[in-house]
Protein backbone atom coordinates (compact mmCIF):
# COMPACT_ATOMS: atom_id res chain seq x y z
CA UNK A 1 0.00 0.00 0.00
CA UNK A 2 1.37 3.40 -0.99
CA UNK A 3 2.33 5.78 1.80
CA UNK A 4 3.28 9.43 1.77
CA UNK A 5 5.96 11.14 3.85
CA UNK A 6 7.57 14.59 4.00
CA UNK A 7 10.63 15.14 1.88
CA UNK A 8 13.19 15.70 4.65
CA UNK A 9 15.09 18.34 2.63
CA UNK A 10 12.08 20.68 2.64
CA UNK A 11 12.10 23.42 5.25
CA UNK A 12 8.84 24.59 6.80
CA UNK A 13 7.88 27.64 8.84
CA UNK A 14 4.52 28.51 10.35
CA UNK A 15 3.63 32.10 9.43
CA UNK A 16 0.46 32.35 11.50
CA UNK A 17 -2.48 30.18 12.54
CA UNK A 18 -3.70 29.94 8.95
CA UNK A 19 -0.54 29.59 6.87
CA UNK A 20 2.52 27.39 6.62
CA UNK A 21 5.34 28.14 4.19
CA UNK A 22 7.60 25.47 2.67
CA UNK A 23 10.92 25.88 0.89
CA UNK A 24 12.37 23.15 -1.27
CA UNK A 25 16.07 23.97 -1.71
CA UNK A 26 16.28 22.64 -5.27
CA UNK A 27 13.05 24.26 -6.45
CA UNK A 28 14.16 27.66 -5.12
CA UNK A 29 10.50 28.48 -4.53
CA UNK A 30 8.36 29.10 -1.51
CA UNK A 31 5.07 27.24 -1.22
CA UNK A 32 2.25 28.56 0.93
CA UNK A 33 -0.10 25.98 2.47
CA UNK A 34 -3.58 26.72 3.76
CA UNK A 35 -4.81 25.17 7.00
CA UNK A 36 -6.00 21.92 5.38
CA UNK A 37 -2.78 21.39 3.43
CA UNK A 38 -0.74 22.31 6.52
CA UNK A 39 -2.68 19.73 8.55
CA UNK A 40 -1.82 17.08 5.96
CA UNK A 41 1.82 18.24 5.90
CA UNK A 42 2.06 17.88 9.68
CA UNK A 43 0.62 14.35 9.48
CA UNK A 44 3.33 13.33 7.02
CA UNK A 45 6.09 13.48 9.62
CA UNK A 46 5.51 9.71 9.61
CA UNK A 47 4.51 7.71 6.51
CA UNK A 48 0.71 7.71 6.06
CA UNK A 49 -1.68 6.12 3.61
CA UNK A 50 -4.25 8.13 1.71
CA UNK A 51 -6.94 6.43 3.81
CA UNK A 52 -5.28 7.54 7.05
CA UNK A 53 -5.09 11.12 5.77
CA UNK A 54 -8.76 11.13 4.69
CA UNK A 55 -9.87 9.68 8.05
CA UNK A 56 -7.90 12.36 9.93
CA UNK A 57 -9.42 15.10 7.76
CA UNK A 58 -12.91 13.73 8.41
CA UNK A 59 -12.18 13.72 12.14
CA UNK A 60 -10.99 17.31 12.12
CA UNK A 61 -13.30 18.96 9.57
CA UNK A 62 -16.95 18.54 8.67
CA UNK A 63 -17.75 17.65 5.09
CA UNK A 64 -18.73 14.81 2.83
CA UNK A 65 -16.53 11.76 2.41
CA UNK A 66 -16.18 12.52 -1.30
CA UNK A 67 -15.15 16.09 -0.55
CA UNK A 68 -12.48 14.89 1.91
CA UNK A 69 -11.15 12.36 -0.61
CA UNK A 70 -10.96 14.97 -3.36
CA UNK A 71 -9.26 17.53 -1.12
CA UNK A 72 -6.71 15.02 0.16
CA UNK A 73 -5.95 13.69 -3.32
CA UNK A 74 -5.57 17.16 -4.82
CA UNK A 75 -3.27 18.32 -2.03
CA UNK A 76 -1.14 15.17 -2.29
CA UNK A 77 -0.87 15.55 -6.09
CA UNK A 78 0.45 19.10 -5.69
CA UNK A 79 2.88 18.15 -2.91
CA UNK A 80 4.19 15.25 -5.01
CA UNK A 81 4.40 17.33 -8.20
CA UNK A 82 6.74 19.80 -6.47
CA UNK A 83 8.72 17.00 -4.71
CA UNK A 84 7.66 18.24 -1.30
CA UNK A 85 6.42 14.76 -0.40
CA UNK A 86 7.90 11.34 -1.17
CA UNK A 87 5.95 8.16 -1.79
CA UNK A 88 6.76 4.78 -0.34
CA UNK A 89 5.26 1.76 -2.06
CA UNK A 90 6.10 -0.72 0.66
CA UNK A 91 9.28 -1.93 -1.06
CA UNK A 92 11.27 1.06 -2.24
CA UNK A 93 11.34 4.80 -1.70
CA UNK A 94 10.62 6.83 -4.83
Amino acid sequence: MKKYVKNKTVASQKVDEKELVLLHPKAENFFSLNTTAAFIWDMLEKPRTEEEIIAALANRYSGSGDSMKNDARNILKILIKWSLVDTIDGKTNR
